[in-house]
């Protein structure tokens, strides 16, 4: 029985502590917790990109002709020369480049032809001396090649590609009359090398054993 009656005013006791005003304090002063509201905001939509307009049936057809229209004109153009190509090309090409020019079949002939005399002349002019040397060789006495000196003789060549008037300055009296004695006609003149000239001078230098002799042609 005693055993009850100590359970019973336990129990009391502990009613009356969780009763208590500072049980009610603690109880108040905690705080709930604080909260988010969530709020709903709203995007623009992209508008759909909009489509190409299509062009009215008269646009398409006037466009067609217009290009029936170019290619017609560009078929009735007459056609265009080379040298009116190469003209357009020098015109639209700069200044800095040189215009090109058109060399016709005569020009081109007279050119070849001029190269050809040209070479021929220089190859003449660096055989001929030896020539010239044999034929003075056997001409001229022993006395006038002992004795020595120089001389120029000027030939004359004719039409018919002989020799004509020959011309001879010495100050030499002995080279001098030995070199009118010989036989110009036999020496290689320039007609049998198809050169047309109307004078070969002729310059003969003498000293001892040794001759030099240089031709030019005028």
């Amino acid at each position: 029985m005693k055993k009850y009656i100590l359970l019973s005013l336990a129990l009391h006791l502990f009613a009356l502590a969780w009763a208590s005003p500072a049980r009610q304090t603690t109880a108040a002063s905690i705080r709930p917790a604080a909260t988010w509201a969530a709020v709903l905001v709203d995007l623009p939509v992209p508008a759909p990109p909009r489509a190409a307009p299509t062009p009215a049936p008269e646009a398409i057809i006037g466009e067609k002709r217009a290009e029936a229209v170019q290619t017609v004109a560009r078929k009735e153009e007459p056609p265009v020369s080379a040298s009116q190509v190469v003209d357009q090309e020098a015109a639209a090409a700069p200044s800095a480049y040189v215009p090109i020019r058109i060399v016709g079949n005569d020009d081109f002939a007279r050119m070849a032809r001029m190269r050809e005399a040209m070479a021929k002349t220089s190859s003449y002019c660096r055989s001929a001396p030896k020539g010239f040397e044999g034929v003075l060789r056997s001409a001229l006495p022993s006395a006038a090649l002992a004795e020595g000196g120089s001389a120029i003789v000027d030939i004359g060549i004719l039409p018919s590609g002989e020799a004509g008037g020959i011309e001879i300055a010495s100050e030499s009296p002995a080279l001098l009359a030995a070199l009118r004695g010989v036989p110009w006609e036999s020496a290689p003149l320039p007609a049998r090398y198809r050169i047309q000239c109307s004078r070969v001078r002729v310059s003969v230098t003498i000293a001892g054993e040794r001759m030099k002799v240089g031709v030019l042609v005028l």
